[in-house]
């Protein structure tokens, strides 16, 4: 199972959560996969941790990093966990809620 974090945006006009980017844990380094905004977002704030780029408390920090109501960071999960398996888009949840059948669980960090 590949260990990430997903960086998402709640269009609250919309109703709906995208996520803008998926940073990977593997054994050397963490891989973005974002377009470039995104992707200079998430680097920025790695080479401001002073963590070594491939360790989980790096993924860790990151996640405390974004935390707003507009865009944040998900726990540190596996694909198998992952509520954007299916679709980059999904309709916004609110409070802490688990659909077991679609697996969508959106909690942002720290609320």
């Amino acid at each position: 199972m590949t260990a990430h974090i997903d960086l998402v945006e709640n269009h609250w006009a919309t109703a709906y959560q995208e996520r803008v980017a998926r940073v990977v844990l593997d054994s050397e380094h963490l891989q973005v996969d974002a377009d470039p905004h995104w992707q200079e977002l998430v680097l920025g704030v790695l080479a401001r941790t002073g963590l070594a780029e491939g360790s989980e408390p790096a993924l860790r920090a990151l996640a405390e990093r974004f935390k707003s109501d507009y865009v944040f960071a998900t726990a540190l999960h596996t694909d198998d966990e992952c509520p954007f398996a299916e679709a980059k888009r999904i309709p916004v949840q609110s409070g802490v809620h688990r659909d077991a059948e679609k697996n969508r669980l959106i909690v942002p960090n720290g609320h």
